[in-house]
């Protein structure tokens, strides 16, 4: 069984109704680099029924294992041995100085090296600056009440050829978060949430102008 991210959606609700279907508790066989980070965060919830369920997949899903440390530890692992194969590796995003140079920028050189080699040449820069918007909205908009961001989780897989990353965090959702702006309060749903900031950068900010959408990575 493959989990993407249409799964892990569901199983946000199952966590919203404390109710576990037995459908869920089938390990999945390969878990896709949004769905890893998605469940690296909602393993910290407390349900206890989903926690056991995803401690269960990581003994057969080593990186799941690694994004959960990752993330419940707010640190990367010593030893760069743990980060075989080079092309898979895990941020923790906490705070709003969470880019910090000591530990997110030899990261993102790691990613760009990465995506290099991989042959995405010139468009390496690209990507890392689309790495760090998305990364960079937790920290500025995942906010409740309270005002302290929510932490997050960064997880990127290159091979050649090929890249991929993708952020999750615990905050409220990019649908609560536009709502803040009178202009956004009508979106009927997260998915035209999603398409208001990428498409039309939409901002929760009043008063600070529009989003930037993903206009680093083009």
């Amino acid at each position: 069984m493959d989990v993407d991210s249409a799964f892990v959606a569901a199983l946000r609700e199952v966590v919203a109704s404390d109710e576990v279907k037995p459908g869920l508790l089938t390990s999945p066989s390969r878990l896709t680099i949004g769905a890893t980070v998605e469940l690296a965060c909602l393993r910290t919830v407390c349900v206890p029924s989903i926690r056991d369920i995803i401690d269960q997949w990581k003994t057969s899903c080593p990186a799941l294992g690694r994004a959960v440390n990752v993330f419940q530890s707010a640190a990367l692992p010593s030893g760069t041995a743990m980060w075989e194969p080079r092309g898979l590796e895990f941020f923790p995003i906490r705070g709003k100085s969470w880019a910090d140079e000591r530990h997110y920028h030899p990261f993102e050189s790691r990613f760009r090296k990465a995506a290099k080699q991989a042959g995405f040449g010139g468009l390496a820069d690209g990507l890392c600056g689309a790495l760090f918007e998305m990364a960079d909205n937790v920290a500025q908009h995942s906010a409740g009440g309270c005002g302290i961001p929510s932490p997050g989780l960064i997880g990127y897989y290159i091979c050649d050829g090929h890249v991929t990353f993708a952020i999750s965090d615990l905050g409220r959702g990019v649908l609560s978060s536009l709502r803040d702006n009178p202009m956004w309060g009508t979106l009927p749903d997260s998915k035209a949430a999603l398409a208001a900031i990428t498409e039309q950068h939409a901002s929760s900010r009043r008063y600070g102008g529009e989003g930037e959408g993903l206009l680093q990575g083009t």
